[in-house]
């Protein structure tokens, strides 16, 4: 799945495959940028839960993991600062 852009999966069995693919790539791009590992996996929680209700509320003409996430995440940190 990575890198790939899929549309025809149902969104929990989509969501669920994806978390479980790219969660962990996530939190480690968080702590290589110098979080703790309590605040990655927030960080990384918070990105999810934006992405989904993007996807969720049709705003999103594609989803391409795990760049989007990677991109999301990156925004909630640079707010936080």
């Amino acid at each position: 799945m990575a890198g790939q852009v899929i549309r025809s999966c149902p969104v929990s069995e989509f969501w669920k495959a994806a978390v479980a693919e790219h969660d962990h790539r996530l939190v480690l791009s968080l702590l290589a940028a110098g979080l703790r590992l309590d605040e990655a996996r927030d960080v990384a929680q918070e990105a999810w839960m934006r992405v989904m209700e993007s996807a969720a509320a049709g705003r999103l003409d594609r989803i391409e993991l795990p760049g989007l996430v990677l991109r999301q995440a990156s925004f909630i940190v640079t707010d936080r600062v």
